[in-house]
């Protein structure tokens, strides 16, 4: 979803995800194979270790600070956050379609970001993860710093 621009759908499906593996985890202590759309409870093998892969990935993306997230159609070339992760440098390389960009700082600050020098609209998706959309080709440089607590 995120090479399609699909934020808050994105956001949805790892949300919604998330919090049936910790309900699941909670209730049963197991990590099933599979969660049913229907009924959203675990089923299959109860001891599945490959579901926690993607729990993993969108704990990461959405509330790990450090972690910067793009969609299969853009590369990351280089990236880099400060000790406190109360700043970041990227250099992107993308297909030039709009696509999301997540990166996670220190939660409790506001951020300003700029796309090769020019400030960038974006949002908190939440405390800490900002999110924007952009099209990215060549490379392009993408800072985000702390603007204020």
């Amino acid at each position: 979803m995120l090479d399609e621009g699909e934020a808050d759908f994105a956001f949805e499906i790892a949300k919604r995800a998330l919090n049936i593996w910790k309900r699941e985890v909670e209730d049963t202590y197991y990590t099933f194979e599979m969660v049913s759309v229907t009924t959203g409870s675990g089923g299959w093998f109860h001891n599945f270790g490959g579901l926690s892969s993607p729990i993993l990935l969108w704990t990461k993306a959405y509330y790990c600070p450090g972690t910067i997230n793009v969609g299969f159609d853009m590369l990351i070339k280089k990236q880099s956050f400060n000790a406190d992760c109360t700043e970041m440098t990227a250099v992107l390389n993308g297909s030039g379609k709009e696509s999301v960009i997540l990166a996670v700082m220190k939660a409790g600050y506001n951020y300003s970001v700029t796309v090769d020098g020019k400030v960038y609209p974006h949002s908190m998706r939440t405390d800490g993860c900002v999110e924007m959309k952009a099209k990215i080709e060549n490379e392009t440089e993408v800072i985000i710093t702390a603007s204020d607590k």
